[in-house]
């Protein structure tokens, strides 16, 4: 990587007020990840070689503690433990970001949006999912997605928020968490860097995906909200791509140009066959690159240069997902890489896109 060749990584796990957990620092494998629109994870497992060098990783348990992942002192994962397992020569400890509590905390209050901004819709649903549980140390970052709707959600309907995010993911919203910072709207406004094939290793290849294309998008929201965009004959591209219909059903939507607004975000992605840079192996990243751990941000876009291939492009995408692996002191950095704009049935892809 650009900003060290040669890394030090630690853990640290903490118990519910903060405080530090001793554990040792015979880490044999970890591997952590940040996720686009998804839930990240990460895995440390320790090799155990007597009784008293696990004595602490006995008191951990799954969901109460918390664990640090740092890269030469910088925080690169945070998350919750899952289902620590123990035999006689390891102990493997799976953890989960912050994202992971909307799927387990349901709405408490009666919420209506007249007009707003997702970005801003997402942040009220976090702040009522976390209500009561100030123990949960995460902090949104929040930054306009420039797609407004009108929302509404009841408590009586005992829905998850996650449930309510996902309407969301396929409409305009992006979502990550990086360290203890949750973004809604992810913040990018400079431009693109740009990956050469000189970056990766591995076999690229380039896939056109029909899977996700339409000419015409239609949100379903209920019996009285609906619209479609475009609205009439002439949609482009329909005099050169036959006309293919998606549907987006989004029971939470209130208002017709609510609805419209989310039918053209969607159709941004859809009007035209996205490509998809597909490897075999995983977009493995060169020790050589100049990119950081800055740049690999779920949601960040790249500029791909795939000159050297049968199909020649230099084509932007947003990346989405991370994964890192280290082992034997050497770590391993891949890529997944999406289309830009909505990633309808992608969004809630737990594993890279390659």
């Amino acid at each position: 990587m650009g900003d060290n060749c040669d890394p030090t990584y630690s853990v640290t796990f903490y118990d519910r007020g903060g405080q530090v957990i001793p554990s040792p620092d015979r880490i044999a494998t970890l591997s952590w990840g940040r996720m686009l629109d998804g839930v990240s994870r990460a895995r440390v497992t320790y090799a155990i070689t007597s009784e008293d060098c696990c004595a602490n990783l006995g008191f951990l348990e799954a969901v109460v503690h918390e664990c640090a992942i740092r890269r030469n002192d910088d925080l690169v994962w945070y998350g919750w433990l899952q289902q620590p397992e123990y035999s006689r020569g390891a102990v493997e400890i799976p953890c989960v970001d912050a994202l992971w509590w909307l799927n387990k905390r349901l709405i408490h209050k009666d919420i209506s949006w007249t007009n707003t901004d997702l970005s801003d819709i997402f942040n009220d649903i976090w702040q009522d999912a976390i209500v009561d549980a100030d123990n949960i140390r995460a902090f949104t970052t929040i930054t306009q997605c420039g797609t407004k709707e009108t929302r509404a959600v009841k408590v009586q309907d005992n829905r998850f928020a996650w449930s309510v995010v996902q309407e969301m993911l396929d409409t305009g919203l992006d979502i990550t968490v990086v360290g203890q910072n949750v973004y809604g709207g992810i913040p990018f406004n400079e431009a693109p860097r740009q990956i050469k094939l000189s970056d990766m290793q591995g076999d690229p290849t380039v896939m056109k995906d029909g899977e996700q294309f339409a000419t015409r998008v239609i949100v379903d929201a209920s019996e009285e909200v609906q619209a479609q965009y475009p609205e009439g004959p002439g949609w482009a591209g329909s005099e050169y791509y036959p006309l293919v219909e998606e549907v987006v059903r989004d029971s939470q939507i209130q208002d017709v140009q609510s609805a419209l607004n989310a039918a053209k975000a969607r159709y941004e992605y859809t009007r035209t066959v996205p490509r998809v840079v597909n490897l075999r192996d995983g977009l493995t990243l060169s020790p050589s690159t100049t990119l950081t751990f800055n740049d690999l941000i779920p949601g960040r876009r790249v500029i791909v240069d795939t000159t050297g291939l049968c199909y020649n492009t230099k084509e932007e995408f947003r990346i989405g997902a991370v994964d890192v692996d280290v082992a034997g002191g050497i770590e391993t950095i891949r890529l997944g890489l999406q289309p830009k704009g909505p990633p309808g049935g992608l969004a809630n892809a737990e594993e890279p896109l390659v």
